[in-house]
């Protein structure tokens, strides 16, 4: 495999590992309207970390800040995993593109 194909996969593969860290932790509370929100924040920040990665920090931050309030004392664990893991990323490409 190639270098392209191998960060593909890595990218897939982040996607997939928190895609089930927000179902698994949905799935508990019967939050439906949660999962919704955090596949969608999910799949936004997985598909513009390569190209946009400043852009898909700003989706995972927004989501992060949105999405916990409607659901009063309990903040959802899948929010951190996600900020962490599309900050990251995000250090990591804008530094190569610097």
């Amino acid at each position: 495999m190639t270098k392209r194909r191998w960060q593909t996969a890595l990218d897939v593969a982040v996607g997939l590992f928190l895609a089930f860290i927000v179902v698994a932790g949905t799935l508990e509370s019967r939050s439906y309207g949660e999962l919704a929100g955090g596949l969608v924040v999910v799949a936004g920040s997985v598909a513009t970390a390569r190209r946009y990665p400043a852009v898909s920090l700003g989706i995972a931050l927004s989501g992060a800040l949105a999405v916990p309030f409607p659901y009063g004392n309990r903040v959802p664990a899948w929010v951190i995993f996600v900020l962490v893991a599309m900050s990251y990323q995000a250090g990591l490409r804008i530094a190569k593109r610097c």
